[in-house]
């Protein structure tokens, strides 16, 4: 995956936790089970980002130790 192409998807996707956070804030769930969804889908993303970010982090340390 190009460099271009991962810092676009980070973008994106923090985008769209923040979309999420704000519209969990304003338009709250009535039902517990819709609000588990919003929120797991929230804690996905950021579950995803966390491990690209660690990926990359991984991927440039063992670049400079090379």
């Amino acid at each position: 995956m190009s460099d271009k192409l991962t810092m676009q998807f980070i973008s994106e996707v923090k985008q769209a936790l923040t979309f999420h956070a704000e519209d969990a804030m304003n338009l709250p769930k009535a039902e517990p089970f819709e609000h588990g969804l919003v929120v797991g889908e929230y804690r996905g993303m950021q579950r995803a980002l966390n491990l690209l970010e660690n990926l990359m982090r991984d991927t440039n340390e063992k670049e400079r130790q090379s």
